[in-house]
């Protein structure tokens, strides 16, 4: 069994690497009783079976309705200031009241960059996230080495970890957890706002690691028996559950805390179908259920990846696509609706306390104007504006942009320092950032 779950991280291994390499950002949630935003996730293509960015998926922290699940339509009017006008009434839409943040935010107040550790130009970074108390740990990433660095809200440096790389960091309500490996050992290491190392870690292989938008995370973990386990803030495990040992797809957990596992379903319900199979936030397992009917390929080849909804349950996108959402502890789903299937390519990430959706667009895009636009949507589908956020001034290849747990908005963007270059290039990865502008 081992050997199989081996097998199994280094499929999980192979696609966050394919997520990486146009780089990946991870994100972070808190418990729901907060009104601090969480992380993003989203439909990162490539990333097979791995929750948005990040990493390591995540959820909002904080109230929101339930109404993810409604196809409430784009909005059809016109957009201005950062506000949506309904094309209806000619006046603001009730839905995005609160919602819209302003359409030219200005410059970025803060920054922060990493000197790259090779000089070969084949160094990546990451998109960062950022906690409940507006810590920022931002990720540069070179073959079999990796640097964190943890800095606060202005841009001051809080404390630095070189070494082993991290296949997912988590943002919480105060503090950070990260999936870390080195060769084929993977294990959960945690972190408080300053940076300072947690005396607790997990022993254990752990791959697929989702956050619990109640606190903590939810991991695949191996031996004799494949178990899906909960780990609280300090990781301490608080349930572990028997899971199918056939190949997993992805794990997500929404804003209720109910932990969805998606599996290929093959043996059970025929050739490429997806299986799901849900445990409530106590660790007691639903019965297994067939999630989607046959697909192009095998369910664990294809890039699935979930997204929390506001209030409960979860979006399922297939690379670009939006194909499904699920009602929280439901045995079937149903299509996306209308409205986030008009808009592909995309990942979101709760604003406003779980009031709405940022719409932000994919990474690693040339543009003539070194420009990215963030599109809030309300639960039933409003367009509620578009904020831009210029990364540089004339064209770039832009990089992840993303919103943080407690609302900052954080842009990978060209360094603007002459002193940074090198001969291949950009010498540094370079992030500047919005403080809690959705907050």
């Amino acid at each position: 069994m081992r050997s199989r779950f081996l097998v199994e991280l280094a499929l999980v291994a192979a696609a966050l690497c394919g997520a990486r390499c146009g780089t990946r950002e991870a994100a972070g949630s808190g418990s729901g009783s907060v009104s601090p935003d969480a992380g993003y996730s989203g439909a990162d293509a490539g990333a097979s079976g791995v929750p948005g960015d990040g990493g390591g998926g995540s959820v909002d922290a904080g109230t929101g309705s339930n109404s993810g699940n409604t196809d409430g339509g784009s909005d059809g009017g016109t957009v201005t200031g950062g506000t949506s006008t309904d094309a209806g009434s000619g006046g603001p839409s009730a839905d995005c009241t609160g919602l819209p943040a302003p359409a030219d935010p200005g410059g970025a107040s803060a920054s922060h960059f990493i000197w790259f550790r090779d000089s070969t130009g084949n160094d990546g970074c990451s998109g960062g996230v950022v906690s409940g108390t507006g810590t920022l740990a931002v990720t540069m990433e070179a073959p079999h080495y990796q640097t964190i660095d943890f800095v606060s809200s202005s841009g001051t440096l809080l404390a630095s970890k070189s070494g082993g790389g991290a296949s997912a960091l988590i943002a919480a309500e105060s503090g950070f957890i990260g999936n870390m490996f080195a060769s084929a050992a993977s294990w959960l290491e945690a972190w408080n706002d300053s940076g300072a190392q947690s005396t607790t870690t997990t022993h254990e292989q752990v791959a697929n690691v989702a956050e619990d938008p109640l606190g903590g995370v939810v991991a695949l973990t191996g031996g004799t028996t494949p178990q899906i386990t909960s780990f609280d803030t300090s990781l301490a495990v608080r349930w572990r559950v028997n899971r199918p040992a056939d190949y997993p797809v992805g794990l997500g957990v929404d804003r209720e805390g109910a932990t969805l596992f998606l599996f290929d379903g093959t043996r059970l319900f025929g050739a490429n179908t997806l299986a799901g199979m849900w445990v409530d936030h106590a660790g007691v397992a639903g019965n297994v259920f067939q999630m989607l009917g046959p697909q192009r390929d095998l369910a664990f080849r294809l890039p699935f990846a979930l997204t929390q909804r506001t209030g409960s349950g979860l979006f399922l996108a297939l690379g670009p696509a939006w194909v499904a959402q699920v009602d929280s502890l439901a045995t079937a789903s149903s299509a996306a609706p209308d409205w986030l299937q008009a808009r592909p390519n995309v990942r979101l990430h709760m604003v406003r306390g779980g009031k709405g959706y940022a719409v932000l667009p994919v990474e690693a895009q040339d543009a003539q104007d070194c420009v990215q636009r963030v599109e809030v949507v309300s639960p039933s589908g409003k367009s509620c504006g578009t904020t831009s956020f210029r990364a540089a001034s004339g064209p770039c290849r832009t990089g992840p942009i993303t919103v943080g747990y407690d609302g900052t908005v954080m842009q990978l963007a060209p360094d603007p320092d002459p002193a940074h270059q090198e001969w291949f290039g950009q010498g540094t990865c370079y992030w500047h950032w919005w403080p809690g502008l959705f907050r």
